[in-house]
């Protein structure tokens, strides 16, 4: 599916990725591993390398990573992706934050919405797997932001929903 240009493009996202998340000391939840996770989902959905490269970097910003850096190694397309998916932390609560970066995401594009949804996605494994009840309440409530903005076909999207309804069913 990929070229071999593309998984070498593909390998210094994680290469930056790791280096990024050298010095993140968050226990809460394995950030380097969700990251990983989010851009090899991307991969077996069969996105174009773009898309996949800002799944591994769309946390990247959030932990303290620089978005000029990401322009200047993976272009125009990942810079608006992983911007348009990152948090802005000066909001305030989590759910205005929230709200704000869905909202966002939207205006960016469906490829950012495709991100975004495989981001939760990922997240709505890692939590309900967890005793962690306000991390299944924030990824629900991004879940439900993101629902509002996309009535797309896609596949991902559908996945979502599926996982959604599944664990809404225990809550």
């Amino acid at each position: 599916m990929y070229t071999t240009e593309q998984y070498f493009k593909i390998q210094e996202a994680i290469k930056f990725l790791y280096k990024s998340f050298e010095n993140v000391n968050d226990d809460s939840k394995p950030e380097l591993v969700h990251s990983l996770h989010t851009g090899f989902r991307l991969m077996d959905y069969g996105y174009e390398v773009d898309l996949v490269i800002a799944g591994f970097l769309h946390d990247v910003v959030e932990e303290g990573g620089d978005l000029q850096k990401i322009k200047d190694l993976f272009g125009e397309k990942v810079f608006e992706i992983v911007g348009a998916s990152s948090k802005n932390a000066s909001l305030g609560d989590w759910p205005e934050q929230y709200v704000e970066l869905i909202s966002r995401a939207a205006t960016s594009g469906e490829d950012t919405l495709i991100v975004k949804a495989v981001d939760i996605l990922d997240n709505f494994y890692y939590m309900f797997d967890t005793d962690d009840e306000v991390g299944k309440k924030k990824v629900i409530f991004l879940a439900e932001q993101l629902f509002k903005y996309t009535n797309s076909e896609d596949k991902v999207f559908g996945d979502l929903r599926k996982i959604y309804n599944e664990k809404m069913k225990s809550v």
